[in-house]
Order: C-alpha cells, then sequence, then structure tokens
C-alpha cells in the first residue's frame, strides 16, 4: 500500500472514530454518571457516630446504589462541538485533497476548446493536401493511392502544428476532428472517410465509378474548406 493511500486511510479511520465518540457523547451524555457503584453498608461505628459519604455521593432511598455526580451540561455541549469541528476538519481536508488531485490530474484526452483552436492547422494547408490528392486523380494516377495520401498529408497537417490524437482517437478520428474544426459539415465529411476506407481496406481494384466517388468527396471538401476561409476573411 502506497504512502498516500496509507495516509488517507488514517484520516478516513480517525473520522470515523470522531463521528463515533461525537455521537456517543451528543447521546448518551455520560450517562456513566448514573452506573451503580457496589453498596455501601453504612453502619454506626464504635463510638456512636454515623459514617459519612464522600462528598458529591448520595444514597437512594432504597439504599441500594449510590450515584455518583453527573456532569456539567455546559461541560458536554463544549465536548460536542469541538467533536463536530474536528471531525468537520477532517472531512473538508478529505474534500480539498481530491478536488486539487483532479484538477492537477486530468486526463490527457481533455483538451480545452482555446487550445484546440490555437493547434487547428490552416485552412489552406488542408487545402493543399486536397489538391495534391485531385491532381493526383485527375493526372490518371491510381486513385485508391491518391486518396490514402491525401489522407496521410492531412494527418501531417495536423501533426506539423501539434494536433495530438486523444486517447480514444484513431486516425481517422484525428483528421475527421481537424476537418469538422474547419467548418467541414458532416456529409462532406462522411464522403470523405468512406473514400478513404474503400481506398484503405477495399480487397478489390478501383473503378471507374469509385475513382469519381473519390474526386467528388476530396472536391467537396476542398470547397467547404475554401468556403469557411472566405467567411473568416470577410
Amino acid at each position: 500500500m502506497t504512502t498516500p493511500t496509507k495516509r488517507w486511510l488514517a484520516l478516513a479511520t480517525a473520522c470515523f472514530a470522531l463521528t463515533l465518540l461525537g455521537w456517543a457523547v451528543s447521546s448518551a451524555e455520560w450517562s456513566a454518571h448514573n452506573a451503580p457503584i457496589p453498596r455501601l453498608k453504612v453502619d454506626d461505628d464504635e463510638s456512636g457516630d454515623s459514617v459519612s459519604l464522600p462528598t458529591g455521593m448520595s444514597q437512594s432511598p432504597g439504599g441500594d446504589r449510590v450515584w455518583l455526580p453527573k456532569m456539567p451540561t455546559w461541560l458536554v455541549d463544549v465536548l460536542v462541538a469541538v467533536m463536530y469541528l474536528l471531525i468537520a476538519a477532517v472531512v473538508l481536508a478529505v474534500v480539498v485533497h481530491f478536488v486539487r488531485r483532479f484538477l492537477t490530474t486530468r486526463p490527457s484526452g481533455w483538451d480545452r476548446v482555446e487550445d484546440r483552436a490555437a493547434s487547428q492547422p490552416d485552412a489552406g494547408e488542408l487545402r493543399d493536401a486536397l489538391r495534391a490528392g485531385l491532381s493526383d486523380i485527375d493526372a490518371g494516377g491510381d486513385p485508391r493511392k491518391a486518396v490514402i495520401a491525401c489522407w496521410l498529408r492531412l494527418e501531417r497537417a495536423a501533426a506539423d502544428v501539434g494536433v495530438a490524437r486523444l486517447e480514444s482517437e484513431t486516425p481517422s478520428d484525428l483528421v475527421g476532428r481537424v476537418l469538422s474544426a474547419s467548418r467541414v459539415d458532416d456529409g462532406a465529411l462522411s464522403a470523405l472517410v468512406a473514400a478513404y476506407h474503400r481506398a484503405r481496406y477495399a480487397p478489390h481494384d478501383v473503378d471507374a465509378r469509385e475513382r469519381e466517388a473519390a474526386r467528388e468527396a476530396l472536391s467537396r471538401v476542398d470547397a467547404q474548406l475554401a468556403a469557411a476561409t472566405v467567411a473568416e476573411s470577410a
């Protein structure tokens, strides 16, 4: 067991003990003052004088028990207040510790919005990657290789400005997040992702229809990035 764990286990134990003690003091009110003690036989001594009980003790009318003096009420109230203050202090210390620990050890995937905006690739860099893919397709190159190369360029564009993948993200998710932050709508983004998946994982050769679908996906995203750039500069 680590040292911090032992420390907080000790604090929790102390808090529980203080709670029990506070409850005992407040509910029982030191009922031990009523505990019977062995009967004292009170007889006249040889001189004929009666034996007196110690100061503060009294004998019950039946002569069976002797009662101890009660603790003052104000003292009981002070003890109860001290117990509750100690319990509150321990609970507050535990809460502060865990809040501070939570704030200083957040998961790395909890990026702030302003941090993401600061590390967002420029739309021109993203468009360069898309236009390079379009040029490869138009030049008669293999559309499968063109789409994959385009996707890798998009990943590099994100990496060059420090956009890191979150713990649960795949490379596809990363590119999707970058393009979505650049005002590419879900429809265009889905078409580009589908073209990439077909190029990457389809077992068959790419035919003319799929070539045109890949070109259309790249062109659609490029057009939306161009529109976003114009809107930002206006």
